[in-house]
């Protein structure tokens, strides 16, 4: 699991792909996103530490500056970046010292310095880690179409039964915690089997579905085993050949020792 990402508000434009390859080059995972309803959906992740956002966004300035500054916690640190001086109100100290504001594009050395100052991890790759980087990013393309039951990605779409269906979204709107034994085997089978028997049945139903939603797919695991306890919802990776991604909606995870059904459960 990455220890901190970037979250970026800005259009979808060359100059925020400069921007990304930037803090790609730093080490920087980041979620990249042009609204601010789904900035602030992420900030509550808190393996966020940094937040840059293009003020031209900010369609209500003292509103939408509001909800961020009462959203950010105390480890995040937030960029404003603009070519218009923001007239900012007066603000605690605790809250000043955690937020710069910047031109548009924000210049590399005043960021930089900004990062260190913070303590905050950036470091130049290597040009075959940054090619790595740039080949393997979070899929901005994944979601749920419950009308039509299919679980949409970069590549290609995957059409679920409703049982699939309600997993996908329960996992999604719990946003990322896990979907423990117990839960599953409630919504499959309702307490009629032994525990035993019911949890040994989940886990090839689940076995199943993560098959069927990595097949011939260009992403990494969407669904991971948290062992012993249950399952939850991974951010899809896309990996060389998909389209370029943005951001994601869930949490990635490390694997352990699995069993035949990809979890020693």
């Amino acid at each position: 699991m990455y220890p901190t990402v970037a979250l970026i508000l800005d259009h979808d434009t060359k100059e925020r792909v400069a921007l990304s390859e930037l803090l790609y080059q730093w080490t920087w995972p980041l979620l990249a996103t042009d609204s601010l309803t789904s900035l602030v959906y992420y900030l509550h992740d808190p393996r966020v530490h940094l937040c840059l956002v293009n003020t031209e966004l900010l369609s209500d300035l003292w509103q939408d500056l509001h909800t961020l500054l009462t959203t950010l916690s105390p480890h995040q640190r937030l960029v404003l970046s603009g070519n218009t001086p923001l007239p900012l109100p007066d603000l605690p100290d605790t809250v000043a010292s955690r937020m710069i504001c910047l031109p548009y594009l924000p210049p590399k050395d005043a960021l930089q310095s900004f990062l260190a100052t913070h303590h905050l991890p950036h470091q130049v790759l290597s040009p075959s880690e940054q090619s790595r980087c740039l080949r393997e990013r979070p899929c901005s393309m994944f979601e749920i179409d419950s009308t039509r039951q299919i679980a949409r990605f970069c590549d290609r779409d995957v059409f679920l039964n409703q049982e699939e269906l309600s997993v996908l979204q329960y996992l999604t709107l719990t946003k990322g915690h896990i979907y423990t034994y117990r839960d599953l085997i409630d919504l499959f089978y309702l307490n009629h089997l032994p525990e035993d028997h019911a949890r040994k049945l989940v886990r090839g139903r689940m076995y199943y579905l993560q098959t069927k939603l990595n097949r011939d797919s260009k992403h990494t695991a969407i669904i991971t085993c948290v062992r012993g306890v249950g399952y939850r919802l991974s951010i899809p990776m896309c990996k060389a050949g998909c389209p370029a991604s943005e951001h994601s909606d869930g949490h990635t995870d490390d694997r352990g020792d699995t069993d035949e059904y990809g979890c020693d459960g």
